[in-house]
């Protein structure tokens, strides 16, 4: 029997055959179905997926993509297929110009080859929120047990590549914000990481004249044994020696499934989202833009929050998840203004663009950016950080045990401020549990971020502050408090609760 099916922040996914298996797909595909026709009577959704293992173009039998596509079909749902890989946003923008009603993806994002996931997205192309998430998934889990019979009208089916049109489009809105014309020695290096992105790169350089070169180009189910996710510096080693040894203007790096980005400049080095976010910002100021906003989360630098104060921008912060930047969007849409979203993970787009993060346009737009104004992108970060000041973002992550998620859960649930200011030599301002534990010092300047992944056994940390010296003592306090072995963690999770009785009863 498979085992229950739970969304996270971007969909449900685990590992094939164990966390991942073809009847949960089937699940997931009836309470979509349930979904979609409680609000339309014949619903249109498309269908994309990344070259993870059963994500099969040919519809096989027994793929994930036969079973999601006959089970939307014999519940009355209209299905578009497209007939190749197809990423994320490209699926996002296709829901919105073609006037569906959803889309569903099959990908883990940067996860491991063994994983695979699903995600939908509903009329708008957002990833959709935790209200419609937690529908689908108690709808998904009964489907698990007892399915429903099938229509007496089953949906059509449609094969539809949408890479052109999102390439052409997304071109011209490129344009539209970097008017200068691309000439034919632009030069741009791109890691697919050997997912479902070249094809789209492709299109997008011809309409721009771009001349792009790639690495780890070929789709492939195993990812060739690198790291996919495109924020991993360890992971970018052939596309940093490819930028320098041709002399390229910059290079980019994406997930399997397209929906995160990394930037290298013309020396290699990598920047962080947010200095390719203020890049672009600070240039849509430059041009009079309506820039009216940055929405990003708990776990992004600072920089942000500093930019938007400065120049009287409204800042949003977020749980993790870029479904939480939708709201934020969607009134932008309405005011006629643009917001601009930003993850530390490399999620970015704007509302102009589409309400799903999109790894192609940050990574257009500086390189526009970069030829229209004659700056480099290392002259245009070293601009940024003059301006803003520097700001040392470390993050790290370790696997752990269910039980010692448990136990790091039960923490974060009820912290003791006096307990965890012992581990640090600072001053500890406040601490927050919106999404996992924050920790604040020095008026908000520094932090320490504790996150449990809801799809892997891991715990993340996350460390930022104005001195590199203060993120890496931040950093070490953040391991030795968090990320102990077994037994050490549990007595240390006795320790906070006895500290915070202690605290409570005496007071």
């Amino acid at each position: 029997m498979s085992s229950p099916i739970v969304f996270g922040t971007s969909g449900h996914r685990g590992i094939i055959g164990e966390g991942f298996t073809a009847p949960q797909v089937r699940a997931v595909a009836f309470a979509v179905a349930d979904y979609l026709k409680s609000l339309t009577p014949r619903p249109q959704v498309i269908l994309g997926y990344d070259p993870r293992q059963g994500n099969d173009p040919e519809r096989r039998v027994g793929s994930f993509t036969q079973v999601a596509v006959d089970t939307l079909l014999a519940q009355g749902i209209d299905v578009v297929f497209c007939p190749d890989y197809c990423p994320t946003p490209v699926i996002s923008w296709s829901i919105v110009h073609y006037g569906l009603q959803g889309g569903l993806i099959l990908t883990a994002s940067h996860n491991p080859p063994m994983y695979n996931g699903i995600k939908f997205n509903p009329q708008n192309g957002a990833p959709a929120p935790s209200d419609v998430t937690t529908q689908i998934q108690d709808l998904a889990n009964g489907y698990l047990h007892q399915a429903p019979s099938p229509v007496l009208m089953p949906g059509t089916l449609t094969i539809l590549n949408p890479i052109p049109d999102f390439a052409k489009a997304l071109a011209t809105l490129v344009r539209a914000y970097v008017p200068t014309s691309f000439h034919a020695e632009t030069l741009l290096a791109i890691d697919t990481k050997h997912g479902a992105t070249a094809s789209t790169w492709e299109a997008l350089c011809h309409h721009l004249q771009v001349r792009p070169k790639f690495v780890h180009q070929e789709p492939s189910s195993t990812f060739e044994g690198i790291d996919t996710n495109p924020t991993q510096i360890s992971s970018l080693t052939a596309l940093r020696a490819l930028v320098v040894e041709k002399w390229m203007m910059m290079g980019c790096s994406n997930d399997p499934d397209g929906d995160r980005h990394l930037v290298v400049d013309e020396t290699g080095t990598p920047l962080t989202p947010e200095e390719t976010a203020l890049i672009i910002a600070q240039f849509f100021l430059d041009q009079g833009y309506p820039l009216s906003g940055i929405a990003s989360t708990v776990a992004s630098s600072a920089i942000l929050r500093l930019f938007c104060e400065e120049n009287r921008l409204a800042y949003f912060e977020t749980a993790v998840g870029f479904k939480y930047f939708a709201p934020y969007f969607e009134a932008a849409q309405a005011a006629g203004t643009v917001v601009m979203g930003v993850e530390s993970s490399g999620g970015f787009s704007l509302s102009s663009h589409t309400l799903e993060k999109c790894g192609f346009l940050p990574v257009l737009l500086v390189l526009g950016i970069c030829q229209q104004t004659g700056i480099s992108v290392s002259d245009w970060v070293k601009r940024i950080h003059d301006r803003y000041g520097d700001f040392y973002f470390l993050e790290t992550s370790q696997t752990v045990s269910e039980a010692q998620k448990d136990t790091l859960r039960s923490y974060i649930q009820a912290p003791s401020a006096a307990v965890l200011q012992t581990f640090f030599a600072m001053p500890l301002d406040k601490v927050s549990t919106e999404d996992g534990l924050k920790l604040h010092f020095e008026a908000d300047t520094a932090w320490v971020l504790l996150r449990l992944s809801g799809t892997e056994p891991v715990a993340r940390v996350y460390v930022e502050s104005r001195s590199e010296v203060t993120s890496q003592i931040l950093l070490a306090g953040a391991q030795h408090l968090f990320l102990l072995p077994s037994s050490h963690l549990s007595a240390v999770f006795f320790v906070l609760v006895f500290a915070h009785f202690f605290t409570t009863f005496f007071n």
